[in-house]
């Protein structure tokens, strides 16, 4: 078996540090991607001497990610993603056992022997997320506020019960807020304040302030 050696490239990081000074980070030398055809053939010439089972596949799968990114390859997988290995340099350890950040601030100083494996990257294929999107188009919060996704879901009784809350507790409403607690996107959130600010009957009133929009519940003191 070879010796596995994982090729490694120093750059500069893109902020200097907090004295002013030019630190440097690592990552993978990559020679190739194995692709799906590439994993294919191994797979057929795994077959030949074993009966796969869906855990079986999968140790393979297993084993075939690691070989080949310890061995400088990307591997893409068509339809889900690509995979490659992740770099890093050794935290400093004090004589505590406490764990610090390694700052380098000479490339010419890094060696092997400064490195380990941080972690997996992966980037999905285009096809991928459309398919996760179209599957799962909405979203709810986790303490039940509701999910967020289609026109329809607060009705303008349900807002302006939930914006009364939030004033029962805050003094002010801003779009960065809104848009957060209630989960909104940004278009949402302009219709939302939009609504809430028009008429005889409007909810909020908006004010100006060092470049910041502003919402009160109408008829009280800014």
């Amino acid at each position: 078996m070879s010796e596995i050696k994982i090729k490694f490239s120093v750059y500069p990081n893109p902020l200097k540090d907090e004295e002013g000074r030019t630190t440097y980070q690592v990552r993978q030398d990559t020679i190739g991607t194995m692709d799906t055809k590439g994993l294919e053939s191994e797979l057929a010439h795994y077959n030949l001497q074993n009966t796969f089972t869906f855990g079986g596949a999968m140790e393979w799968l297993q084993k075939q990610l690691i070989s080949n990114m310890n061995f400088n390859r990307n591997i893409h997988v068509n339809g889900v993603g690509t995979f490659w290995l992740k770099i890093g340099l050794k935290p400093i350890i004090d004589e505590n056992g406490k764990k610090h950040k390694r700052i380098v601030t000479d490339p010419n100083a890094i060696t092997g022997n400064d490195l380990e494996v941080t972690g997996v990257n992966f980037k999905p294929d285009k096809e991928f997320m459309a398919n996760l999107k179209r599957e799962l188009p909405y979203f709810e919060h986790s303490d039940q506020r509701g999910s967020v996704g289609h026109s329809d879901d607060y009705t303008e009784e349900e807002m302006h019960q939930s914006i009364k809350e939030w004033f029962a507790k805050n003094d002010y409403l801003t779009r960065t807020q809104m848009a957060s607690f209630w989960h909104l996107t940004e278009y949402k959130t302009k219709q939302w304040l939009q609504f809430l600010t028009t008429g005889d009957d409007a909810l909020l009133v908006c004010r100006k302030q060092a470049g910041t929009f502003f919402y009160y519940l109408k008829g009280t003191s800014a």
